[in-house]
């Protein structure tokens, strides 16, 4: 990898980092490009935790909407205010938030519920 690269792979982590990690203190742990299991350890969600998951042109991207503290309900019905998506692709986080997974889906022409 380039140092560019680097650099822009770092900044764009912070900005991640910094922009969606406000509602849930368990984002505060997540890093752009940890495994999926690391994420869910980080996170403290159970293994057999569910997302959306698509193969697309031979990558497996994940969705996974996690409640925030506190929150109850079938997951269909919460706001996006009460959970937040933390996007895996190829088995490594990519981000999380709103923003990037409608930028992930739009970028590979998946349909994301509206919102409530």
């Amino acid at each position: 990898m380039t140092r560019r690269a680097r650099l822009l792979l770092a900044a764009t982590a912070l900005v991640l980092i910094s922009g969606c990690a406000k509602g849930d203190p368990r984002l505060k742990g997540l890093g752009v490009g940890i495994s999926k299991d690391s994420a869910f350890i980080v996170m403290e969600l159970p293994a057999e935790e569910q997302g959306e998951a698509y193969l697309i042109d031979g990558q497996y991207i994940e969705a996974f909407v996690v409640r925030m503290p506190g929150v109850q309900g079938p997951r269909d019905s919460l706001s996006r205010g009460q959970a937040t998506p933390v996007v895996v692709i190829g088995g490594q986080v990519t981000g999380w938030g709103w923003d990037h997974w409608d930028s992930v889906a739009a970028a590979h022409n998946i349909e994301v519920k509206p919102a409530k």
